[in-house]
């Protein structure tokens, strides 16, 4: 009578070997997903920070597994469908576990066209909630730096009779955000070539 004992390991390598070409192919699919979607990621991420926008891009690469650049980026209201920001080139880079705690590592924007208006503080949560007393749902978000090079701000829309600015900004901010710490923070920056 054969030893069953050969059979038995040859056995358990057999299925060790299948359960890790298993695991190989799945990591090759979603990874080739990933590359093949990041759009959807980005607008997915995006959504997940900041639930009251939407994004429109027209290109977006992986540098590295956790920094994407974008060209031509258009983030709108999501209730009005006013535009809030357009830019024509970012870097993003994060984790994919700081955005399930609606946090980014450093988000750096190159030429942004930013529109303060009420539309903004309502899709990004910096607006005074109706009903102070309950805090729990309150949005908080954050980003650990935030580097603007060559950007321009038109203020709109504030009151009744306020009249339209426009100006020129830089910035470069440490532990940016809405709740938590980052609300805490104080943050200021220069202003030139105010216009009305």
């Amino acid at each position: 009578m054969p030893d069953a004992k050969p059979q038995c390991r040859f056995r358990w390598l057999r299925l060790l070997f299948l359960g890790a070409a298993l695991t190989l192919v799945t990591l090759a699919v979603a990874s080739f997903f990933a590359v093949r979607h990041l759009d959807w990621i980005a607008k997915f991420a995006i959504h997940r920070v900041f639930p009251g926008v939407t994004a429109e891009m027209s290109s977006l690469r992986a540098v590295s597994p956790s920094r994407l650049e974008v060209s031509k980026l258009t983030l709108r209201a999501a209730k009005s469908k006013e535009p809030l920001l357009t830019l024509e080139g970012g870097v993003v880079v994060f984790s994919f576990s700081d955005i399930w705690r609606a946090r980014l590592e450093e988000v750096r924007l190159t030429s942004p066209n930013l529109v303060v208006s009420p539309d903004l503080g309502e899709a990004l949560g910096i607006q005074p909630s109706k009903t102070t007393t309950n805090r729990g749902g309150a949005l908080s978000w954050a980003i650990a730096r935030l580097v603007v090079t060559d950007g321009r701000m038109r203020v709109t829309r504030l009151g009744e009779w306020s009249p339209s600015v426009s100006m020129n900004f830089a910035i470069d901010f440490q532990n940016f955000g809405v709740g938590g710490d980052a609300g805490k923070v104080e943050h200021a920056t220069a202003l030139t070539n105010v216009t009305r």
